[in-house]
């Protein structure tokens, strides 16, 4: 009966121990919110409030394109779905099409 009372309790508090370990947070990792500020970041240094210009926007469709590998150019040429498709991609994503975007408007000055 001891031993049955002694398994019982040490293995309440390894359930314990385990589920406080579990709910911890990871340090490492960056939060949601973070995350979502540092895209909204970069959606607004690639789409001004102003709008781009042509061949700015020529470039950067190009650059998502190439970037997320799908994408209709005719369909991306309406800010309001280019800036809804870069909301939607990922933080790693975004940051390959912003270097490829201004590597784009580097190559062509």
């Amino acid at each position: 009966m001891r031993l049955l009372l002694f398994c019982f309790t040490v293995s309440l508090l390894i359930l314990t121990a385990q589920g406080c370990a579990a709910n911890r947070p990871d340090w490492r990792r960056p939060s949601q919110a973070s995350i979502d500020s540092r895209k909204e970041g970069i959606v607004n240094r690639l789409i001004p409030e102003d709008g781009l210009t042509f061949t700015r926007r020529t470039r950067l469709i190009e650059a998502t394109i190439a970037v997320l590998g799908t994408g209709d150019r005719e369909e991306l040429a309406n800010l309001n779905r280019l800036r809804s498709t870069l909301r939607a991609a990922s933080l790693q994503n975004l940051e390959r099409i912003e270097a490829d975007y201004k590597e784009r408007l580097a190559n062509a000055e």
